[in-house]
């Protein structure tokens, strides 16, 4: 815990060390609506002891909130992407490209997506 909190106090430290990487951190609180949070977060940093941790991991991080995503690309084991030729692609199951196309044409639909997304339930 120690460490941990040490390592994040160092990070701001760092963060105000350089104008660039202060301009950065402080347009992402600026975003979250006021610049100050940038300092309150460092201040309150100091406050975090290990029972506060334990009661957040006790309550937020249950098996019914836990989710995983991940993507496998999927290579050949030549080392070079199925994807760059048209052999490799029809393997992989994916259309082929026409004339002048560098993808494939993806629709975001909420169908489209589902039909490719694999859900798993994982046992504890």
């Amino acid at each position: 815990m120690q460490r941990t909190l040490q390592e994040e106090t160092t990070a701001f430290e760092r963060i105000l060390a350089n104008s660039q990487s202060f301009g950065v951190g402080l347009s992402e609180f600026i975003a979250l609506g006021d610049w100050r949070l940038f300092f309150y977060t460092r201040d309150q940093l100091q406050k975090v002891k290990a029972k506060d941790v334990d009661r957040a991991a006790t309550r937020y991080f249950v098996a019914t909130t836990v989710s995983l995503a991940t993507t496998f690309p999927k290579i050949a084991r030549s080392g070079r992407d199925p994807g760059s030729s048209a052999s490799g692609r029809a393997a992989c199951g994916v259309p082929a490209l026409g004339a002048g196309q560098s993808a494939e044409a993806f629709e975001p639909t909420q169908e489209n997506i589902d039909q490719r997304t694999r859900i798993l339930t994982l046992v504890n």
